[in-house]
């Protein structure tokens, strides 16, 4: 009986990863294993760290060995090219690698030589770990507005309904991360939260209050406004800002770690510093009351795919 129960066990499993490896797939967590051709989110049971390889044909191996070639900008930075699905346990870098703008430098948190950007130690989790931080995500309020209920599947859903519009700024997000020690992740998840990656805003480039400007919603009470609506200069100016909040909130509760000064400073980026009075009642007095929950689910997400 026990063999039995074992086998249909398996044979579980093994129906469970059908999506990924009836294309050639393989299923492996995603943090041991460089992946050439990419991994792909949703496809493999288990936790979020089990992803599915996709298969490398003989021209993906053959295009992947023409690309190495001009991988030296990388390789003398300390760093390793391969797809940005892969695990990097430091920073991405584009325009470092041959090949697509997805074939990008991973240069490791505790080595690499001098950087590209950030500098010797410019990491993205130089503010916080965004896969670290606890979150409930979007509330009903929040949610409601594309057809949701509320709750980190729905924060998850609405970042994956403006991941076509964020593409178009994907390498000016993840520029002005390298630039600024930032997660690229957290940056796309506050511009999905802000605009719905640039699809509210109006012809002049404002929200809907006619402060908040460009897809990051800099107010222009509080700030001078840099460079055009959807341009890298506002996307740096925004991420300033949200450093400035991560390091207020840092000051303001020393003894918070810095995974939890990083959701404060989320939270704050909307409410200011002085909102942030408690860890778990910090999104109280936010937009919708669930401001940095909702953020950093869907920051998570676009950690999961590609950012």
């Amino acid at each position: 009986m026990k063999i039995v129960v074992v086998l249909a066990l398996i044979g579980l499993a093994a129906a469970s990863d059908w999506s990924c490896t009836k294309d050639g797939g393989t299923c492996q967590d995603y943090r041991n294993a460089v992946c050439t051709a990419g991994y792909e989110t949703g496809l493999c049971d288990g936790d979020s760290n089990r992803r599915c390889c996709l298969q490398c044909s003989a021209s993906c191996a053959s295009s992947e060995a023409m690309y190495s070639q001009n991988d030296g900008e990388c390789d003398t930075a300390g760093g390793d090219c391969h797809h940005n699905s892969n695990y990097c346990d430091g920073t991405y870098y584009n325009g470092k690698c041959g090949g697509p703008s997805e074939r990008q430098c991973c240069v490791s948190s505790s080595g690499g030589g001098g950087l590209i950007g950030g500098g010797i130690g410019c990491s993205s989790t130089k503010y916080g770990n965004i896969r670290n931080v606890d979150t409930t995500g979007a509330s009903y309020a929040t949610a409601s507005q594309d057809g949701l209920s509320g709750g980190v599947s729905s924060s998850h859903k609405m970042a994956q309904n403006d991941k076509n519009a964020m593409l178009q700024y994907k390498s000016l997000i993840q520029t002005a991360a390298n630039d600024l020690c930032m997660d690229a992740a957290v940056i796309a998840g506050i511009i999905s939260r802000e605009t719905r990656a640039g699809k509210v805003l109006g012809s002049d480039g404002f929200g809907y209050d006619g402060h908040g400007y460009g897809l990051m919603q800099v107010d222009d009470r509080y700030h001078t406004l840099q460079g055009g609506p959807y341009s890298l200069a506002h996307i740096k100016q925004g991420t300033g800002i949200l450093i400035d909040m991560i390091n207020g909130v840092k000051n303001k509760h020393p003894s918070w770690s810095q995974d939890m000064a990083l959701k404060g400073g989320i939270s704050a980026y909307n409410a200011g510093v002085s909102n942030v009075d408690s860890y778990n009642n910090m999104d109280v007095g936010t937009t919708g009351n669930d401001y940095a929950n909702d953020v950093v689910a869907r920051s998570q997400w676009y950690d999961d795919n590609g950012y």
